[in-house]
């Protein structure tokens, strides 16, 4: 009776695979995998403009976001919100951002 050699190798990398997924979900806010891919897949736009303002103010110096934001959208989100957390101000101005040019305010 001959013995098969199973390769364990391809089952410990789609583990380490999925640990990793779920790392990178709850550095997210998620608890899983699949409820953050879930979240991107249903193009839940309001988790996109949170993380890009949490890793934008994380990356930058609140003063060089600010510094490249357009003039009107800026004053405009300091008459809405004022006094509020550069959190708060960032995620309005992104809103704002994309309605006016269509496009997603990111620094370069």
């Amino acid at each position: 009776m001959t013995r098969k050699n199973y390769d364990y190798t391809s089952k410990r990398r789609q583990q380490r695979r999925r640990e990793a997924l779920k790392k990178a979900a709850q550095a997210h806010g998620f608890e899983s995998w699949s409820k953050f891919e879930t979240a991107v897949i249903n193009q839940n736009i309001e988790m996109d403009i949170k993380m890009n303002a949490v890793s934008m103010i994380e990356r930058y110096d609140f003063d060089v976001i600010v510094n490249m934001m357009d003039d009107d959208i800026r004053e405009k989100v300091h008459a809405e919100l004022a006094p509020t957390s550069d959190e708060k101000f960032l995620e309005r101005y992104i809103e704002l951002h994309k309605e006016k040019f269509n496009e997603t305010f990111a620094i370069n």
